[in-house]
């Protein structure tokens, strides 16, 4: 599996994070955002997920690049993704990291929330993840993602979710059903929506990108890695 890799410039990992790629593949902005994590103190890994089908993918955020995004997607398989996933963890652990995270940006956000309910990690943000509650793009023949959230609980993360009031991918009945899910299983977690956002506000190299609100996502991020990952390393 092919993967990027960014460390702290020197001593011990805070923690390990996990970057969740969006459909477009490890694209310096996902380099970028594992490079930030990494300058906070952390170890980042950004897995290319679609390596079986497609390997050191970096596709351009257009029409096309969306099309050959979304046909990947298509292909992802659940116990695949958790293996990838795990594998990723027993990395990070490997180089010191005593508690590991994820942070996943729109499809990779599908895929954190999946692992949150499944794999042991300590704090996960999902940063507008989409097709929660059953999609034919994504797992499609099995259960819902959001049908997992009960297992969540069991694992015990933090679960930061952030999507934008004007999303179309995340649409105002899905964000209800993912607070009303995550509450009846009582886990811990903080679901922010900001007014008037549209999807994909995080990513800088994007239309629909939104520098304040960007700004406020990895504050609250860094928020809750200092409170989640960096108190619990020996």
């Amino acid at each position: 599996m092919d993967a990027f890799l960014a460390l702290p410039a020197e001593g011990k990992p805070l923690g390990g994070m996990i970057v969740g790629m969006e459909i477009f593949g490890v694209t310096p902005f996902v380099r970028r955002v594992a490079t930030r994590l990494a300058e906070l103190g952390y170890a980042a890994l950004a897995p290319n997920f679609f390596y079986r089908y497609a390997p050191e993918l970096q596709l351009e955020r257009d029409q096309s690049g969306r099309e050959r995004g979304l046909a990947l997607t298509a292909q992802l398989q659940r116990q695949e993704v958790l293996r990838d996933v795990q594998a990723s963890i027993n990395e990070l652990k490997g180089r010191g990291c005593a508690e590991v995270g994820m942070l996943g940006l729109s499809m990779g956000g599908h895929l954190a929330y999946l692992a949150a309910a499944e794999l042991p990690l300590r704090a996960v943000a999902v940063l507008y993840g989409g097709w929660l509650a059953g999609s034919p793009l994504i797992f499609a023949g099995g259960p819902p993602t959001l049908d997992l959230t009960p297992k969540m609980a069991q694992q015990n993360p933090f679960l930061l979710y952030l999507v934008g009031e004007a999303d179309h991918v995340v649409p105002p009945s899905d964000q209800q059903s993912l607070r009303e899910a995550l509450q009846a299983a009582v886990v811990r977690h903080e679901v922010v929506v900001y007014p008037d956002a549209p999807h994909g506000f995080f990513s800088d190299d994007a239309e629909t990108f939104r520098p304040a609100i960007q700004a406020d996502a990895w504050a609250r991020i860094e928020a809750m890695l200092r409170r989640e990952l960096a108190r619990q390393q020996p």
